[in-house]
């Protein structure tokens, strides 16, 4: 008896430390795509003259960075150290990472100032700008979305709706849109990306949901499966397979859940 629970907790160990360097690895992915953001508003600050960043400063932030008073050791006088460039891009930059100033803020500043064209704030592709998007909303529903108890698929597809509407107010969120072919998507988000839901039951549901999900993916190209594993199931090694399979064979990503039936 004691073999067989030291090898149930072994399990639960290597279940629970596969979740813990995946979630590692979304978070740091996320941390690096921040990273990047931050140091494209660097650069377009860098475009900045002295005057732009004063006024920007101004208008935007209502207040600048001051000077310094440094005394000088020898002689016991102070002297008046005024902020530089350097000093005026981090204290833009700070009030961006305090969340306190938008990056379309200063985009904008830039653009009516002439500072810079267009295209140079607009220089990352339609395409690029999805993937983010949908990767952004993928990790949120990864890190945030915490399934409660559920009848079934139909249970599990109202609650991450609501989660959605709460979290994306100004987005276009549907249910249940059919397809060119006539089927119906579970969740589609601004008629581009896709949220498809499965509770299996059974090895059998998991492979005809690779059917379904080949279909749909001659039509969108942002889909991802969003996948319960019940808690009095013995399938989580199955469901892995499954998803590896969906992310190899048709580029699908999938977040697996864990959820109790009511």
């Amino acid at each position: 008896m004691c073999c067989f629970e030291n090898m149930g907790l072994r399990n639960w160990l290597d279940k629970k430390q596969q979740e813990w360097e995946k979630n590692a690895e979304e978070k740091r992915s996320v941390e690096e795509e921040q990273e990047k953001f931050r140091g494209d508003l660097e650069e377009l600050l860098d475009k900045f003259e002295m005057g732009n960043l004063k006024d920007f400063c101004k208008n935007y932030l209502g207040t600048e960075p001051t000077s310094e008073q440094v005394e000088d050791k020898k002689t016991g006088r102070t002297r008046k150290i005024l902020p530089d460039r350097h000093t005026f891009v981090n204290f833009i930059l700070d009030y961006f990472d305090k969340g306190e100033l938008k990056a379309q803020q200063i985009q904008d500043f830039a653009l009516k100032r002439k500072i810079v064209t267009p295209s140079f704030v607009n220089e990352e592709s339609n395409e690029d700008k999805d993937k983010n998007d949908f990767q952004n909303i993928m990790n949120l529903i990864q890190t945030e979305f915490e399934a409660e108890n559920i009848n079934n698929e139909t249970t599990l597809e109202d609650q991450l709706i609501i989660f959605l509407k709460a979290k994306y107010p100004g987005r276009q969120i549907e249910r249940q849109q059919k397809t060119k072919m006539g089927n119906k998507l579970d969740i589609l988000i601004d008629n581009k990306f896709v949220f498809e839901l499965k509770v299996p039951e059974t090895k059998t549901n998991l492979r005809n949901f690779s059917a379904q999900l080949e279909e749909y993916s001659e039509e969108y190209d942002y889909i991802c499966t969003v996948i319960a594993e019940l808690k009095t199931s013995d399938l989580g090694e199955i469901i892995k397979q499954y998803t590896d399979r969906y992310r190899s064979k048709l580029d699908i990503p999938s977040i697996v859940k864990e959820v109790r039936m009511r």
